[in-house]
């Protein structure tokens, strides 16, 4: 509501032409404030036509004018379990609702406010068999409603939000919730192991960012497979989106942080290593904002939030998947090779310390250290007729070198990933559990009878960082999966208000010219395929025409403004050759589109290419004497370079990884990765 001046005595247009209602002296209502609480509560003392005069809660007289929009009354009650009950529901009493509470319901979506600090929960055994609304708004009640639901209907717990809202601690509750629930009667071995899968997965997908210690850089959703009689049977897990160019990003502003399971292994070495390895410099884990070594750059353990590296070791024992530390150190060991060279060449020592710690990693002996060292320095290039190598130059060996390293870290990532769904075992919610021969069933008696699953998703969150002058190519990819969710969510929402609107009679009333809000303008600028193309279609004909670079990201920002500057939030004169604005659902975020010759560029054309140099699988099939590294680059081959086509070897930023259906085809960028 607009506040007009305490001094004025002009009337206003709309108080000349219209006669308002009656407000009523001493009813509470909601005024914006320009202060971080957004809105304040105020009380009317008087009223003249459309001008209503209030008093706020600093004892400041003011005005309101009715003719600007509509009047927030406040609430009588001051706290609501489900804010479906509120006699006058909207964002200020709703925000007002949420400053005293951590939880708050409305209808069956749990409003998670995040309290930055721990808590003390209830007991589980209080939700057990509680009608939905019985008990306090918390996690375990949306999962034990589910699992009341839970009969022949899969189910699922999608848990969204913004980056640091508490997404991951969340959806935690909530496993851990109902791998007890269903386990009462299955003992505590796979109870145990479905609870493992939290720090595992945390310890490798997540990392430190500027608004959240332990930020999910990947998307997981979790199946908890129950037979007829709800008990816990498996699970199976998919993962996708893993942001492997996190391994090698180097110049991170102040709160970022690599990956907390190669801060672990960093921390292992600590523990364990001489004083002079303890003072190694790592490139991958080191601040660049001092000359930090390996003591300074373990995973900050005052933060309850982050897997602790015990948890992490526990974990991955349950799993049998130990030998994971080795490959995490590979992969640190790999990133501290220095490529020398010039223009034209690059060259690796092949006696160096970090390359014989990488061998050792992998199980390799130091014969092959050389082929090693040529898959860096060398790309292969076959034609019709011959296969013959020619060699990069120091920035292209650069790439090549990280490249390696942050897909050798995703491959690890999806042999874990493989071994936790090994361990658990499945369940198959797609099986039917027969009792003693009787007659024959209805197909509705054997659907109750059929396994079900209740399926937790959890994914990165909304993000949109200021600082370092805006965000990169990965946060539009998490912002568009975001969007996507956000318009899943409004439109479940609103199908289901209009089922109950027709089961109540009231759609008559003009219920039907409701439209939700929606985001399919957005998703259509960012990735749409007809004409004009989107955001990410653009970026992958760019990548098709021209030399990653620069000049190719200069062209590339060009043509986005070019084809949609309708479509775009206004960007600045000034900037349009350095960034974009997107309107979201959340917010207007800003992406900055640009590299760098560092090797550690915000290049959105390498950003998006998808490439690995070939030849390291090859080696460690044949000279590896470890079984899991084996298993691991036996993968690789599905992420290696298409041989002669890019004078870049830069690997992709992110991947899609699902663990229940993989497309063998090769996928050419990250962009068409992940619209598919």
């Amino acid at each position: 509501m607009r506040l007009t001046s305490s001094t004025t005595s002009r009337r206003s247009i709309s108080q000349q032409l219209m006669r308002a209602p009656s407000v009523g002296v001493g009813r509470r209502i909601y005024l914006e404030s320009g202060d971080d609480r957004v809105y304040k509560r105020a009380t009317v003392v008087s009223q003249e036509n459309t001008v209503v005069w209030v008093v706020d809660e600093a004892g400041l007289r003011c005005a309101v004018d009715l003719g600007f929009g509509e009047l927030y009354y406040a609430n009588d009650a001051t706290s609501f379990d489900d804010m479906c009950a509120m006699e006058h529901l909207h964002e200020p009493a709703m925000l007002e609702n949420l400053k005293t509470r951590t939880y708050a319901y409305v209808g069956t979506v749990l409003v998670a406010m995040n309290p930055f600090q721990p808590e003390p929960q209830p007991l589980k055994s209080d939700y057990i068999e509680a009608t939905f609304g019985a008990r306090k708004p918390h996690p375990y009640a949306l999962a034990e409603l589910a699992f009341q639901r839970l009969v022949g209907r899969d189910q699922s717990v999608v848990v969204g939000g913004e980056s640091g809202a508490g997404k991951t601690e969340t959806a935690r509750m909530v496993v851990d919730y109902l791998a007890e629930r269903g386990g009462e009667d299955k003992g505590g071995s796979l109870v145990d192991l479905v609870k493992a899968l939290s720090p595992v997965l945390e310890a490798l997908g997540n990392a430190a960012t500027p608004r959240n210690p332990n930020s999910s850089r990947f998307g997981r959703y979790l199946k908890l497979n129950f037979d007829c009689r709800r008990r816990l049977v498996g699970g199976t897990l998919e993962t996708y989106l893993l942001e492997k160019s996190r391994v090698s990003k180097r110049n991170s502003g102040p709160g970022e942080s690599n990956f907390h399971a190669l801060h672990h292994v960093v921390d292992k070495q600590r523990r364990t290593g001489s004083s002079r390895e303890r003072r190694r410099r790592r490139r991958y884990v080191a601040d660049q904002s001092t000359s930090s070594t390996i003591e300074q750059a373990a995973p900050r353990k005052e933060n309850d939030a982050i897997p602790t590296l015990e948890a992490v070791d526990g974990a991955l024992a349950l799993i049998d998947a130990t030998d994971a530390w080795r490959l995490l150190a590979a992969t640190l060991a790999l990133g501290d090779v220095d490529v020398d060279g010039d223009d034209s060449t690059s060259v690796i020592d092949v006696n160096s310390a970090a390359l014989a710690e990488f061998a050792d990693a992998l199980g390799l002996d130091i014969a092959s250290l050389e082929a090693v060292c040529r898959v860096v320095t060398h790309r292969t290039v076959k034609t019709k007729t011959e296969t013959f190598d020619t060699p990069r130059d120091k920035r292209d060996g650069t790439f090549a070198r990280d490249a390696l390293a942050r897909t050798l870290y995703a491959k690890t990532f999806d042999v874990v990933v493989d071994k936790c769904n090994g361990a658990l075992g499945g369940g198959g919610a797609s099986s039917y559990v027969e009792e003693e021969e009787g007659p024959r069933r209805s197909s509705e008696e054997k659907k109750k009878k059929r396994s079900s699953y209740i399926g937790i998703l959890d994914v990165f969150g909304f993000e949109s960082f200021e600082e370092d002058g805006g965000n990169a190519f990965e946060t539009l990819l998490i912002n568009f999966a975001n969007e996507s969710l956000q318009e899943h969510f409004c439109e479940s929402i609103f199908e289901a208000e209009m089922r109950l609107f027709e089961e109540e009679g009231i759609l008559h009333h003009g219920a039907l010219d409701v439209t939700p809000p929606s985001s399919r303008g957005t998703l259509d600028l960012i990735a749409g395929s007809t004409s004009p193309p989107g955001i990410l279609p653009l970026l992958d004909a760019q990548c098709a025409v021209g030399k990653n670079s620069k000049e190719s990201d200069a062209t590339f920002l060009a043509k986005v403004h070019q084809t949609h500057r309708r479509a775009l939030a206004r960007t600045h004169p000034k900037e349009l050759r350095s960034r974009f604005h997107v309107h979201h659902y959340a917010a207007v975020v800003a992406y900055a589109v640009g590299g760098d010759d560092d090797g550690d560029s915000g290049s959105w054309t390498e950003a998006n290419v998808d490439a690995t140099p070939e030849g390291l699988a090859a080696i460690v099939q044949r000279h590896s004497t470890s079984p899991f590294a084996r298993e691991c680059l036996r993968r690789f081959d599905e992420e290696e370079e298409p041989t002669g086509t890019s004078e870049n070897d830069d690997d992709a930023s992110m991947i899609f990884f699902s663990q229940k259906k993989k497309n063998k085809k090769k996928k050419k960028t990250v962009a068409s990765s992940f619209c598919q």
